[in-house]
C-alpha cells in the first residue's frame, strides 16, 4: 500500500494490518468480541483512507477521477418497508439502538415510498389455454 500510495499511506498501512490481525484471533467463531466504537472507527478510517486513495489517483492519473457524486444527505431509510425490517432487526437485537436511531434521525420526516423499485409483473396465463382448461371441464 505505501510502495503505490506514499508515505501519508502508513497510518492506514498499520492500522488496517491491526485490524486483520485482530480479525484472524477471533477466527469467526466469537460473536461481540469488536466494540461499537471500533466498528465506528474502523469506518471512518477506511472513509479517510478512500478520501486519500481518490486524491492520489486524482493526482496521478487525471483520466481515472471518480465522477463527483452528489452532495445531497444520505437518506439511510430509502422505503417504509426497509424502516419497519430495521425496527424489527432492532427489537431482535442485531442493531444497535444508536444505528437505528442515527439512521432515523438522517431521514427524518421526509415521505418514503412503501417500498423502492418495482417488481417483476407476473405473468398471465394465456387465453388460449383456459379455453382448453374450460373445454376439458366440458366433457
Amino acid at each position: 500500500m505505501t510502495l503505490a500510495v506514499g508515505s501519508a499511506a502508513k497510518p492506514f498501512a498499520d492500522y488496517l494490518e491491526t485490524c486483520r490481525r485482530k480479525r484472524n484471533v477471533i477466527d469467526y467463531t466469537r460473536a461481540h468480541v469488536a466494540a461499537d466504537s471500533e466498528a465506528t472507527e474502523i469506518v471512518k478510517m477506511a472513509s479517510d483512507f478512500g478520501q486519500l486513495v481518490e486524491t492520489w489517483i486524482a493526482s496521478k492519473f487525471a483520466k481515472l477521477k471518480r465522477q463527483q457524486v452528489s452532495t445531497e444527505d444520505p437518506m439511510p431509510f430509502k422505503s417504509q418497508a426497509q424502516r419497519r425490517k430495521f425496527a424489527q432487526l432492532l427489537v431482535d437485537g442485531k442493531i444497535s439502538n444508536e444505528t437505528f436511531e442515527e439512521w432515523n434521525r438522517e431521514t427524518g420526516s421526509k415521505k418514503l415510498p412503501e417500498r423502492v423499485g418495482t417488481k417483476a409483473k407476473t405473468r398471465t396465463k394465456s387465453g388460449g389455454a383456459t379455453k382448453r382448461r374450460r373445454s376439458t371441464k366440458r366433457r
